[in-house]
């Protein structure tokens, strides 16, 4: 609990609040701009993206410059600005997938489908990293999955590393190269990339209907939770009364 944390400084002070009730006390916030050496070295500047709370992170160390966008969407001259500032960039690593709710619902009386969304985010992502000029593209921040059985079927709009990949590799960007990395693989200037079994990767379906089965008796629990729920309407007229 004394470990040291960095956050960023944004209009509210929740991720703070949050780690301080966690117990988590040596919490630091750094503004937007901002920049702060550890104690190896390494200097990290943060970037906030207004207003949603997302930001982002330039990492740099020996020669070496991360940029970890994450799901903070910076693009046009605040992009332009990161930039300038931090070129030339070694490794930029962002979204590339929707993660919202916006294809688990319908608007009553509209005709608009949400199922349209898939090569936009693909599309931003490509976008984004080519203005970046990095010598290394890693799609990150959206191998997640759906295993509830009413919303599983939804996997098939999630935009994966190797669509990614595809997508990006279709177009022949010179002077840069994506690479899809996973948890546990990585990268260092003095060996290069080492990369693992990415098999969950190439046979995603089957992967997904096995994880499903082995959470079934956490998803059974959850299916009971919700069968026994009681909505009223005095909840939702409270809630709504706040907007």
């Amino acid at each position: 609990k004394k470990t040291k944390i960095v956050v960023p400084s944004g209009n509210f002070s929740r991720m703070k609040r949050d780690l301080n009730r966690l117990g988590f006390k040596n919490v630091i916030e750094i503004k937007h701009g901002s920049s702060m050496t550890l104690d190896s070295g390494m200097k990290i500047t943060s970037y906030a993206f207004s207003p949603f709370f997302d930001s982002g992170l330039v990492v740099e160390s020996d020669g070496v410059t991360l940029l970890n966008l994450n799901d903070s969407k910076f693009f046009g001259l605040p992009l332009s600005q990161i930039l300038r500032k931090h070129a030339p960039i070694t490794f930029v690593f962002r979204s590339h997938s929707n993660a919202n709710s916006e294809l688990s619902y319908e608007v009553i009386g509209s005709n608009k489908s949400t199922l349209n969304t898939d090569e936009k985010h693909l599309s931003l992502f490509y976008k984004t990293v080519v203005k970046t000029n990095a010598k290394y593209i890693v799609p990150f921040a959206s191998n997640h999955c759906l295993l509830h059985k009413d919303n599983f079927h939804l996997n098939n709009h999630i935009n994966t590393p190797l669509e990614c990949m595809e997508y990006f590799n279709n177009r022949k960007t010179p002077n840069q190269e994506l690479k899809v990395m996973i948890s546990g693989d990585s990268w260092s200037s003095t060996d290069g990339f080492k990369i693992g079994d990415h098999e969950a990767l190439k046979n995603r379906t089957k992967y997904l209907i096995d994880y499903q089965k082995r959470k079934s008796s956490t998803l059974e629990k959850f299916y009971n939770k919700e069968l026994r729920a009681k909505i009223r309407l005095s909840v939702i007229e409270r809630y709504f009364k706040k907007f």
